[in-house]
């Protein structure tokens, strides 16, 4: 294996490994608690391109499926079947989205890297509350809650925590660009 596939695949077990403790410090409000989970998916992406954003991901929605208990109220396949199951799914699309855009950048700039990662919170949450009003629907059989509400306490409410977690994240990264660029030079050539 190549130096720099090594590296990539360190850097994907570090990032899912702080999407586990990310999972655990959370604050909890109705319906979706806020975590620090993206943060992990913010910073890998940002800094280490899309495969570490996304694949960090994958892997920790794996390690959740086949049982341990990583996500913020455990795991196992049984997880599918949790409301808010879309939202970790919407974590691998933003870390493939966010890494993807930041690294086409010719210059990384603060508003530049806290712009992509709204949107790649925004992905996350389209995700998360359409598979919420699914779930619900589906698996629940609730019907009283329409779309409308699933955008209302799954998008509305929760998303301007992850917005400001964004932008604190993309002011953390543009201080680590200069020591991460030095590194990759030596660990990816």
């Amino acid at each position: 294996m190549r130096r720099n596939e090594t590296t990539t695949l360190a850097f994907i077990a570090i990032f899912a490994a702080l999407s586990v403790i990310g999972a655990f410090i959370k604050i909890p409000i109705p319906f979706v608690p806020f975590t620090l989970q993206i943060a992990a998916v913010y910073i890998g992406a940002s800094l280490f391109g899309w495969k570490v954003g996304g694949y960090s991901q994958l892997v920790y929605i794996a390690l959740g499926l086949i049982g341990l208990p990583v996500f913020a109220a455990g795991g196992g396949l049984g997880y599918l079947f949790v409301p808010t199951f879309g939202y970790i799914v919407g974590f691998a699309v933003a870390g493939f989205y966010v890494g993807w855009a930041v690294e086409r950048l010719e210059e990384k700039t603060f508003a530049k890297i806290a712009l992509h990662q709204f949107i790649g919170v925004i992905l996350l949450y389209i995700i998360g509350s359409i598979w919420m009003w699914a779930n619900l629907q589906l698996v629940v059989g609730a019907e009283a809650i329409t779309l409308t509400h699933a955008f209302l306490y799954g998008f509305l409410i929760p998303m301007p925590g992850d917005l400001l977690l964004s932008l604190l994240c993309a002011a953390l990264v543009m201080r680590l660009i200069p020591y991460t660029e030095k590194m990759k030079g030596r660990a990816f050539a």
